[in-house]
């Protein structure tokens, strides 16, 4: 079943699906946390965010 919530005021919806969650996919994992946190290391020089006080 999906589940359809809608505002009267600001006719917004929002749909929810809970059997999407059961089906098979990209899980992430380690393999891919370790992927970011190097990306992440690698670029903490260059990041403007990291460094927005320059």
């Amino acid at each position: 079943f999906i589940l359809v919530m809608m505002n009267k005021y600001t006719k917004d919806a929002t749909l929810i699906n809970p059997l999407r969650n059961k089906r098979p996919g990209f899980a992430g994992g380690p393999d891919v946390d370790k992927y970011v946190n190097k990306l992440v290391e690698e670029s903490k020089g260059d990041c403007d965010f990291c460094n927005y006080q320059r």
